[in-house]
């Protein structure tokens, strides 16, 4: 089957931003990287950038941009930092010793990573993910709209069936376990029917495109806005959400709340 695809997970071109974000490579190693991969061969590859996060200001974040577009990617995805409790940013931010980025200049990164990308001519297709046309990520995609996908090795995740399990995270253990002809999933679970509505809204909502209110019936007996209680037009007449015929999809406001937003859903 092999594999056409290849992710880098860049997160800046500056490498003092890379050390705060206790990342061991540097810019020339991603540069070395796309060298490697174009002369493979591979035409679609992906790079990960992050903004939003203390030392970056609008001038940094927008050369790194400008420095990733000159590799010419098929794909990019600009998240914003999101700080995981227990680690070591965690402390760094909690100790005082950085000052958390303001949620207005977060958005205003955001805001030129839509303006600088989508005038290169990329596609703004999901929250966080830009991609040339046709060139989209597959798997996300299958991810965001709830479809089954089946996930192999170790730590592969699959959701197939109304099912969902996840394999040994360790090599050794998924390994072993086939040796021994054994099962190699760690963990299950099998999602009620309420639940996946709430995931077929909030992970729709995340696609640009939004959700078909037609194909929301079909699965879960209604129309999302009476499935909800009135959660979509409380949503619309907030401007956080838009309808465009059989159609609902966040608001330009709505990317920036879009956890607000989604949470209506949960």
């Amino acid at each position: 089957l092999g594999f056409d695809r290849l992710s880098l997970g860049l997160q800046s071109t500056f490498d003092i931003h890379l050390t705060y974000l206790g990342r061991i490579h540097g810019f020339h190693d991603f540069h070395r990287g796309m060298e490697m991969a174009r002369k493979a061969g591979f035409s679609n590859i992906s790079a990960d950038l992050i903004f939003g996060f203390p030392g970056l200001d609008l001038k940094d974040w927008n050369q790194t941009l400008e420095r990733v577009l000159a590799y010419t990617p098929e794909h990019l995805s600009c998240y914003s930092l999101e700080v995981e409790e227990g680690t070591p940013l965690a402390f760094d931010l909690e100790s005082g010793h950085s000052i958390p980025t303001p949620d207005e200049e977060d958005r205003r990164m955001y805001d030129l990573a839509l303006n600088c990308l989508t005038k290169a001519g990329y596609l703004h297709y999901e929250i966080s993910s830009f991609a040339r046309p046709g060139f989209e990520s597959r798997h996300n995609t299958v991810y965001w709209t709830l479809k089954p996908y089946i996930g192999l090795g170790a730590g592969a995740h699959s959701f197939f069936n109304m099912r969902r399990w996840g394999n040994h995270p360790a090599p050794e253990r998924y390994i072993q376990a086939l040796t021994d002809g054994q099962s190699p999933v760690e963990t299950e679970s099998f999602p009620l029917k309420s639940d996946l509505a709430s995931e077929f809204m909030f992970l729709g909502l995340r696609m640009l495109s939004g959700i078909d209110r037609t194909l929301f019936a079909s699965l879960y007996g209604t129309d999302p806005d009476v499935y909800f209680h009135g959660g979509v037009q409380e949503m619309v007449s907030r401007g956080l959400m838009e309808e465009q015929g059989n159609w609902i999809r966040l608001s330009r406001a709505g990317l920036d709340l879009a956890n607000v937003c989604m949470s209506r859903f949960a």
